[in-house]
């Protein structure tokens, strides 16, 4: 999968954002997802254009400081569909995302896969609990691996996106989604909540007043 850029396409981009070449057209990283204690080996987990309309989701292991081979997650990860918006968790072993893909409940649902002898496995819909008939996205696996946050236009809140928190029940279900309130959602979008190992802190995407875009 993939090409290297030249010396000369590296020097023009290297100021511009992280890019890579695929299907011989240069594309630009949308998200990133680092694993790992430090910033020296990790899995990198990233959608990317495939071409106008496709993403796809490809990982990338970070070694003694230097991007590795960037690899395709496979057929049973990227369809044909909209697939993007990866999260992993802390062990490395559970995959959740965003897909349009058919056999879900609304035009963006979130699915899961687990890595199994080092392969992906089919992705299964995370259910009725978490998606509705609109979108779902922007999910967040906590590294507890039992913690999810993810936006909603169909679950009852405050505006058109929302943020909201689930947890994996003892019987392997996700509970209720709980909605994190007006501190955090606003009228408007309120999407990508990120929370720190410690759960002390959280970064998330809004366009509330008070931005600068």
């Amino acid at each position: 999968l993939g090409k290297d850029l030249t010396k000369d396409e590296d020097k023009k981009l290297s100021q511009m954002g992280i890019f890579f070449r695929m299907n011989d057209k240069i594309q630009r990283i949308k998200q990133l997802v680092v694993l790992g204690k430090d910033d020296t080996v990790g899995e990198v987990i990233d959608d990317t254009y495939k071409d106008l309309s496709v993403y796809g989701i490809i990982a990338q292991i970070v070694k003694n400081g230097k991007w590795g081979k960037k690899i395709n997650l496979g057929p049973e990860i990227n369809t044909m569909s909209w697939e993007a918006q990866p999260s992993i968790s802390g062990d490395g072993n559970v995959l959740v995302f965003a897909s349009g893909r058919p056999g879900g409940y609304g035009s963006k649902d979130l699915w899961m896969s687990t890595k199994v002898n080092g392969r992906w496995t089919k992705p299964q819909n995370l259910g009725s609990t978490i998606n509705t008939g609109l979108d779902e996205e922007a999910p967040f696996l906590h590294y507890d691996g039992r913690t999810l946050y993810f936006s909603s236009s169909g679950h009852a809140g405050y505006g058109q996106h929302d943020i909201f928190m689930s947890r994996l029940g003892e019987d392997g279900k996700w509970e209720t989604p709980v909605n994190l309130g007006k501190g955090v959602n606003t009228p408007g979008d309120d999407v990508g909540f990120y929370v720190d190992a410690l759960g002390k802190k959280a970064y998330f995407a809004s366009d509330r007043v008070g931005g600068f875009g």
